[in-house]
Formats: structure tokens, sequence, C-alpha cells
């Protein structure tokens, strides 16, 4: 039995017994204990559900570090989309026999900006010349033994948001 059905039980049956002889304002007393301590369990649920869930994202990110360096494979319903190598300062993407040279500096433990330095012609063909060519930033979001989810976009297009699953292979 919980405290609380302890404690509305005790409650109602003090009232019963003080207000015998007018039960409608034992009842409509009895009601507003009783509504007053669902209303305060109700906010302490609600307190420490958030607790845990803050706790909970932040634990899947503290374990970001084992993702700075190493070689890494982006798979999408099955199949290999890219096979990434990063170091502390360059990150390499080979999309079949596209290759892609990025300059990786990182903002926190989980997220990181990523500049390109060489490859994807056709991109750089496409780009007008007058503007700067926009960074990505990345935010690992999850994190689950070698595999982590990120959320990358472009800097100047909040609009654009690409959401992958990145699995560690060494």
């Amino acid at each position: 039995m919980c405290p609380a059905d302890t404690d509305a039980k005790a409650s109602k049956l003090a009232l019963f017994t003080i207000f015998t002889p007018n039960l409608s304002l034992a009842g409509k007393l009895y009601k507003t204990v009783v509504c007053n301590m669902k209303t305060k369990l109700m906010k302490k649920i609600i307190l420490l559900s958030i607790l845990i869930l803050v706790c909970g994202l932040s634990y899947s990110q503290e374990n970001c570090d084992k993702f700075k360096i190493g070689k890494f494979q982006n798979i999408e319903n099955g199949i290999l989309k890219a096979k990434i190598q990063r170091n502390d300062s360059i990150q390499t993407e080979q999309y079949g026999e596209k290759k892609i040279t990025l300059k990786i500096i990182w903002i926190d433990d989980c997220s990181y900006r990523l500049k390109f330095l060489d490859g994807n012609e056709a991109f750089w063909k496409s780009r007008p010349k007058d503007k700067p060519t926009p960074d990505l930033i990345v935010k690992i979001t999850n994190v689950n033994g070698n595999k982590y989810t990120q959320e990358s976009k472009f800097d100047i297009d909040n609009d654009f948001v690409y959401k992958s699953e990145i699995t560690k292979t060494e």
C-alpha cells in the first residue's frame, strides 16, 4: 500500500469522525486534501521524469571522446554510404571513388565543425564564387556502444538537417 493511500484513508477517517454531523463539509474538505496530495505527487513525478531524462541525455553524450579519432562507416538501410577516417584535425570521407578531405574543429566534446578542404568537384563548381563555402556543423546526439547518431547541418542553412548513424570500425 502506498503511503499516500494510507494518509488519504487516515485523513478520511479523521474527517468522518470530526465532521459526522456535517458530512457535506467533510466530503469537500476530504476532496480538497486528496486533490492537493495528488497534485503534489504529480509534480514530484514530473520533476523526477525530467531529471532522469536530463541525466540520461548527458550520460549518452559523455562517451563522445572515443569517436574523435578512428575509422568509421556511415551505413544507411544496409548500404555503405561512406568510409570515414578521422584524426585530431583532418577527416577524410570516401564515397565509392570520390574522396573528400575536411578540416575538423571540435566545438565541445560532442560537437564539431567540418571545413571543406578538397574533393567533390561537382559541389565546388555548383557554389557561387563570391560566397564562402559553408561549414558543416555536426552534433553527436546519442552514443550506443561503438555507434553514434549524429545531426549535421550547414552553418548558413538551418532548414537542412541530415541525421545518420555512424559505426566505429577501428
